[in-house]
């Protein structure tokens, strides 16, 4: 199993919604704080995780994200593992869902890929407006006909009868949404970033730090906790992105399926671990904690985007 699917659940992108206002001062002698950079970023509110974003010169960022929503204090009663039954996935990238009840704009589950536009408000801050973009097959009702065919004999003769049926079906078909989304920021240059994100039902908070190098932490894990009340383990492999830089491709295998996904470090001593599995219908978790990048151990909570509560040990071998 070499990729995340694409048929299952697509890349969420993140597109430019509009022009960004310029700074309406052109006169003013002391230029605005800058974003430019890249910047290492925890995400509190709406959803939980961590986010890498680079700004450009050309008043352009990109970047990419991982989260997961805030565990509530009502336990999620145990349910039968879902990643144990038949299917097939392969890498595409970094991959979002939503669970397929709820709404798309406040229990995002997933990744995302980050590009925008940004700009300076006459208040000298920071500021961006994008679309965000999630799709993902979900379990759709769906009305289906079907022609009966019977024959009988009318005073020796054949007669053919042709009915419709119709009837209703469940089948997996691809559900977009959209939400739109802007920001604005607070930046002090080469310190620190507070950026507020306006959601459709609230807001998340992204603060951080320009980026700095980390050790690297490639290597074998063990995943071990419970999903719900169900002990789990798992053997995972990560290794560096070439792709994505700061990320780490993760593989591995837990009890009768596989599971690929994305590693992203923070030096604040955090993680978010991304997973999905190889089994329909294809779960993705999301875990993020504590975790010590010198000695790789971590200590986490997660959330699958069948509405399971996770507690996870990450720890290298």
């Amino acid at each position: 199993m070499k990729s995340l699917s694409l048929l299952q659940l697509q890349i969420a992108v993140l597109t430019v919604a509009g022009a960004v206002l310029p700074l309406r001062d052109a006169g003013a002698q002391t230029p605005p704080p800058s974003p430019l950079g890249t910047w290492d970023l925890s995400i509190t509110g709406n959803q939980i995780g961590l986010a890498r974003l680079t700004f450009d010169a050309d008043f352009t960022y990109h970047g990419y994200q991982f989260m997961r929503p805030g565990i509530s204090s009502t336990p999620t009663a145990p349910t039968s593992d879902p990643r144990l039954t038949g299917g097939e996935v392969t890498r595409g990238g970094v991959v979002p869902t939503t669970p397929p009840s709820t709404d798309t704009g406040t229990n995002f589950i997933g990744g995302t890929i980050m590009t925008g536009t940004w700009g300076f408000d006459d208040q000298r801050k920071t500021v961006g407006l994008l679309d965000q973009i999630t799709e993902s097959v979900q379990l759709v009702e769906k009305t289906i006909t079907n022609l009966t065919v019977t024959s009988s004999l009318v005073n020796g003769i054949p007669v053919i009868t042709t009915n419709e049926v119709v009837g209703t079906t469940n089948v997996f078909e691809l559900v977009r949404a959209t939400n739109a989304v802007s920001w604005r920021a607070s930046v002090v240059p080469g310190k620190k970033m507070t950026l507020q994100a306006y959601l459709p039902k609230g807001r998340n908070t992204y603060t951080g730090t320009p980026v700095t190098a980390l050790p690297d932490i490639s290597g074998n894990y063990i995943g071990s906790g419970k999903r719900g009340a169900q002990g789990i383990v798992e053997f995972l492999t990560i290794q560096p992105s070439f792709e994505f830089p700061g990320l780490y491709e993760l593989t591995g295998t837990g009890a009768g399926y596989g599971v690929d996904g994305w590693v992203l470090p923070s030096r604040r001593n955090q993680v978010a671990v991304y997973m999905q599995t190889d089994r329909d219908p294809f779960p993705i978790v999301v875990h993020t904690g504590a975790f010590n990048n010198t000695t790789r151990r971590g200590s986490l909570i997660g959330k699958d985007t069948s509405g399971n509560r996770y507690s996870y040990r990450f720890v290298h071998q």
